[in-house]
């Protein structure tokens, strides 16, 4: 994944880290109504955990090409 988001224009990085953030944020919200509910949430968590990974990846990179930009 990290060469997919070093090879992407920063106009897509930004929509798909807000996209992946509103997933994330969507997902949150899921578990804890499942778990209100006794309800599994393994696959969940394992899926934010996915979120969690890409949005940092993606953050790292943008902060970069900032850098990059800025020197």
């Amino acid at each position: 994944m990290i060469k997919f988001y070093e090879e992407s224009k920063t106009g897509n990085l930004q929509i798909l880290l807000n996209g992946l953030e509103t997933a994330y944020d969507n997902t949150e919200y899921i578990i804890d109504e499942i778990e209100k509910n006794g309800g599994n949430i393994f696959m969940l968590e394992r899926k934010i955990i996915d979120y969690q990974i890409d949005i940092s990846l993606i953050r790292m990179e943008l902060n970069k090409r900032l850098w990059n930009e800025l020197t």
